[in-house]
């Protein structure tokens, strides 16, 4: 989450758009709980763009950093960095460290972004601050993990375009007065999802 001088606590407080989101995500987990799923919902305190956090993998834990998909110890990627409080942390990392999950699914829910000025049709004139819902999943053990994003486009940009040419965003959970320096990563094949069109041919533009 940015735009740091309309934050309460760290969350666009004052953006009705913010509170629709965390209801939206609850929405979806309880319907994953209609259908047998276990569904933890987070609630990040910031969100940020980390463009060049070096990889630290934390050794067996399949699906998220240390595990077969992680990038090897020193390597720069790119991301978006949520953090969240301890007791949210805590039953996520419970979550990724069990045997029988693994998260190599996920849904993402993005809300379009509006016009600044009123005009749709503007492409140039999208407003900077992004929403969005992901849906870590792993279907074998029915488990999903939703987490609701709030993030400044051109705060992000470097880490975007980077990530559509790797062609994979990572998204990094840690726990915001965490001392030991511990996070869980999911990894996303289609950063696209996390952007308009508009924004990519706006940026070609500007080459």
């Amino acid at each position: 989450m940015t735009d740091r001088d309309d934050r309460e606590n760290g969350r666009p407080a004052s953006d009705p758009r913010w509170d629709e989101l965390r209801a939206d995500a609850i929405g979806i987990a309880d319907r994953y709980r209609e259908n047998g799923w276990d569904a933890l919902v987070l609630e990040p305190i910031a969100a940020d763009p980390v463009p060049n956090a070096e990889a630290e993998p934390q050794p067996d834990v399949d699906g998220v950093e240390g595990g077969p998909d992680s990038a090897p110890r020193g390597e720069s990627q790119p991301g978006l960095e949520a953090r969240v409080s301890r007791e949210e942390y805590e039953p996520l990392e419970g979550l990724v460290d069990a045997d029988d999950v693994t998260f190599g699914d996920a849904e993402v829910y993005y809300r379009p972004a509006e016009s600044t000025g009123g005009d749709a049709s503007d492409e140039t004139d999208l407003e900077d601050r992004r929403f969005a819902i992901v849906v870590e999943r792993d279907g074998e053990s029915e488990t999903a993990v939703c987490l609701p994003l709030a993030y400044s486009i051109g705060e992000a940009r470097p880490v975007l375009e980077r990530a559509l040419v790797d062609e994979e965003l990572l998204i990094r959970v840690r726990a915001e007065t965490d001392e030991e320096n511990r996070w869980v990563t999911f990894s996303h094949e289609d950063p696209s999802l996390f952007l308009e069109e508009a924004d990519v041919r706006r940026w070609r533009n500007e080459e």
